[in-house]
């Protein structure tokens, strides 16, 4: 796709979703579905919202 790592923001809903946005220069969102706490995503030291419609929209997104 030609993206730099820096350029992509990674989407997830899990703790693993944050070690493989920076292992590659990702940044990354989560999103609190339920599969961890609350508590631990924000421990990953990346944003965490409670929507997909929030993420999409942290991203720069628009929402219809």
């Amino acid at each position: 796709m030609g993206l730099a790592s820096g350029d992509v923001l990674l989407i997830g809903d899990s703790v693993d979703d944050a070690a493989a946005a920076e292992a590659v220069g990702a940044r990354c969102v989560l999103y609190a579905s339920g599969l961890h706490a609350t508590e631990v995503l924000a421990e990953q030291g990346v944003p965490v919202v409670t929507s997909l419609r929030a993420a999409i929209e942290f991203a720069g997104g628009e929402v219809r």
